[in-house]
């Protein structure tokens, strides 16, 4: 059996494993690489289609088991006519990047601005500049395309796919446009009911954009054990930068080692420096306890607004989203420790 022999079925659980599992996790149990040239193109999302179909051949043919990354070859002659004959879209490698979460929060805050009125043309004004600003964005975040490229007709359908999570146009019976996404319909469910902090999130946005280039934007990177904030990588980013503000960070433990003699995690209590001796003396990370919504691009951070916790705390306030809290951090870690035995 070949991955020509591949069932529908056998894709479509292939791609509930892939939004299941998350695309770093798939692509590493299967081996693949990450996709560069096609992608099969499903309710919205994209998915690396030679990874997908090694493994519905496992699906297909449990016996036989996935196909490995060096046993069949991708592309336009094998696997993207073996998808269509099955009944899938398949886009080629010219296809534009997927949209990121900051861009779809500054589409949603327009989209809910206008909902009650009309929503202006797609050659409007208001949505030439808003194609402008989120090209802008896409354009921090290091991404580009062709000439259409986040240009206005391309902003213009992204506010209409909106649409289909609007509970107050769902219930007079419409449905909107049918390619709505995954990342749509979470960060409709995280901010579309919070208009507040959605525009705050938005402001932050462009704030970080108007920013100088020696200002707090793009000083650390992404980091893939950090799980973006529901505001976008943008101001995770932000976040993370003062975070790791040497200068901060080394007033912030002089003061709490002024007030508690010896430096500790505030959350689980480790102290590096009992554990490691000399090595670990004075070794601890920052956390910025402050809501990301709540923060501002020329607002200067305080030491009040920083926590000293270990490594280990700190991985698991950012883990996933939402971040946790200290008080969680701290309870999960006391409901372990008060476990018998």
């Amino acid at each position: 059996m070949t991955y020509k022999d591949i069932t529908p079925a056998s894709v479509r659980t292939a791609i509930q494993e892939f939004d299941e599992l998350g695309e770093a996790e798939f692509l590493r149990k299967y081996g693949f690489r990450e996709a560069r040239g096609y992608f099969l193109r499903e309710n919205g999302n994209d998915y690396p289609s030679k990874a997908i179909v090694g493994a519905a051949h496992g699906y297909a043919f449990p016996e036989i088991g996935p196909l490995e990354w060096d046993s069949f070859s991708g592309g336009n002659a094998t696997v993207k006519p073996v998808l269509e004959r099955l009944g899938f879209v398949v886009v080629g490698p010219d296809r534009n990047p997927d949209w990121t979460r900051d861009e779809i929060i500054l589409a949603l805050e327009f989209y809910l601005l206008h909902r009650d009125t009309k929503i202006p043309g797609k050659f409007s004004p208001q949505i030439l500049r808003l194609a402008d600003e989120i090209r802008s964005v896409a354009q921090q975040l290091g991404l580009s395309g062709d000439d259409k490229f986040r240009n206005a007709n391309g902003v213009y359908m992204k506010i209409m796919n909106l649409r289909s999570h609007d509970p107050v146009y769902t219930s007079q019976g419409k449905v909107g446009l049918p390619a709505s996404n995954k990342l749509e319909t979470e960060v409709w469910a995280e901010l579309g009911g919070d208009l507040a902090h959605l525009r705050a999130a938005a402001v932050m946005i462009r704030e970080q954009l108007a920013a100088p280039p020696n200002g707090t934007f793009g000083l650390v990177y992404d980091e893939p054990e950090i799980e973006e904030a529901p505001e976008g990588r943008i101001i995770t980013r932000m976040h993370r930068t003062r975070e790791r503000s040497r200068q901060l960070v080394a007033a912030r433990k002089k003061q709490f080692l002024k007030q508690h003699g010896r430096v500790f995690c505030e959350t689980c209590g480790f102290d590096f420096e009992s554990v490691y001796g000399e090595h670990g003396n004075g070794f601890i990370e920052c956390h910025h306890t402050k809501p990301v919504h709540e923060m501002k691009a020329d607002q200067k951070t305080q030491l009040s607004d920083l926590a000293l916790i270990c490594a280990n705390c700190h991985r698991m306030v950012h883990a996933r989203r939402p971040w946790l809290s200290l008080e969680q951090v701290r309870e999960l870690v006391q409901k372990s420790t008060s476990k018998p035995g």
